[in-house]
């Protein structure tokens, strides 16, 4: 006796659907196509329900509003369709800037030759006789303020780098 797939399908879930629900609705736990394939499990079932019902879907455990899913969708199509073009005019826009940077660069950041040392010692000693010849009162505010925020500028980083290389703010009076 050759009995048909599907119309045995079909025959469990007509008999599933008659243990329905007390009100008279019931929820299929299976539901069939009309190949007899089946299409959907009670959960999913279940899902599309509480959807139309309510407008939204429930999506990971926090309702999402339809327009919200749609925004999200097109937020990530629209970042990763223009990321190439982000990352394109990025690096046009940082190659002018770096190439400045690597002009003064390979001038400021060098380290100082050994013929640089003895003139900034001088230099250096030149500043300390002037302090005590009393120079420095003739400065005007300007100008005193501009040097008092380059001390501050440089104790500063100084303070920035012993924080990173210990990696803490303990044990400093910040």
């Amino acid at each position: 006796m050759a009995v048909k797939l599907g119309s045995v399908m079909q025959l469990l879930l007509a008999l599933q659907n008659l243990k329905g629900r007390s009100d008279g609705q019931h929820l299929p736990l299976l539901r069939s196509g009309g190949d007899g394939a089946l299409i959907e499990k009670r959960s999913d079932y279940i899902e599309k329900q509480y959807e139309r019902e309510h407008g939204f879907a429930r999506t990971a455990g926090f309702p999402m509003m339809q327009e919200d899913c749609l925004a999200a969708r097109r937020l990530v199509q629209n970042v990763v369709t223009g990321s190439p073009k982000l990352t394109l005019a990025a690096a046009n826009y940082s190659k002018t800037h770096l190439a400045t940077f690597w002009k003064y660069a390979r001038v400021e950041l060098t380290p100082p030759t050994s013929g640089e040392i003895p003139v900034a010692v001088e230099s250096f000693k030149g500043l300390v006789a002037s302090f005590k010849a009393g120079s420095y009162k003739q400065i005007t505010v300007k100008d005193a303020l501009r040097n008092t925020l380059v001390a501050t500028e440089i104790v500063m980083w100084f303070y920035i780098g012993e924080v990173t290389g210990q990696r803490s703010l303990i044990g400093y009076n910040v």
